[in-house]
């Protein structure tokens, strides 16, 4: 059994992931942690080794590795871990999502206009 090298924290965030210059895919980002998070999407792409990049809650890329894909989830880690100032200021959009005092006002998902191909 491995363990974490990081503590994960229950952070749920809107996020989108792409492979090399293809069409991303929007997916829902949980467990985060400076090190890594979890996605849930079910794409058959996300397996064991591939390398992507991740939009969190509208911030990013951030470049990735899958560690473990089962179903239709998977972990990924961070080829840079966040700094603790990127991981405040998606926990405080986590925090806004949940109140309902988020960008939009309406108590949903923050909007994200992310581009389609990441530079």
């Amino acid at each position: 059994m491995q363990t974490r090298k990081t503590h994960r924290q229950s952070i749920t965030l809107p996020g989108r992931y792409i492979f090399g210059t293809g069409a991303g895919a929007d997916a829902i980002l949980s467990d985060l942690s400076p090190g890594g998070c979890r996605i849930d999407g079910g794409d058959p792409r996300l397996r064991d080794g591939a390398v992507l990049k991740l939009q969190i809650a509208g911030t990013g890329p951030f470049r990735a590795q899958v560690k473990w894909a089962e179903d239709d989830k998977a972990g990924v880690i961070f080829a840079t871990k966040l700094t603790d100032d990127q991981f405040d200021r998606l926990a405080e959009k986590h925090a806004r999502s949940l109140s309902g005092d988020d960008e939009t006002g309406d108590g949903n998902w923050p909007s994200i206009n992310m581009p389609h191909r990441f530079v």
